[in-house]
């Protein structure tokens, strides 16, 4: 599992990732697959007492860029 700093560094990789993968991807489908793989790597990365903090941090970056948050399942 990863630390909390390490977490920080994935979820900022994913927020730099955001707006060049929406250039990439002119199919909103094929956008939200890689979003999504980004996202549950993330979560997996995550130690059990840091998986709350880590989907509430995913929510708040999905949201931000106005990805639906409901594009990946915790299970």
């Amino acid at each position: 599992m990863k630390t909390r700093a390490q977490l920080r560094k994935i979820l900022d990789d994913i927020e730099a990732t955001i707006p060049e993968a929406k250039e990439r991807h002119t199919d909103e489908a094929e956008l939200l697959v890689e979003i999504r793989s980004m996202v549950q790597f993330a979560v997996q990365s995550a130690s059990d007492e840091d998986r709350d903090w880590m989907i509430s941090q995913v929510g708040t970056l999905l949201t931000a860029h106005g990805i639906p948050v409901t594009l990946w399942s915790t299970h």
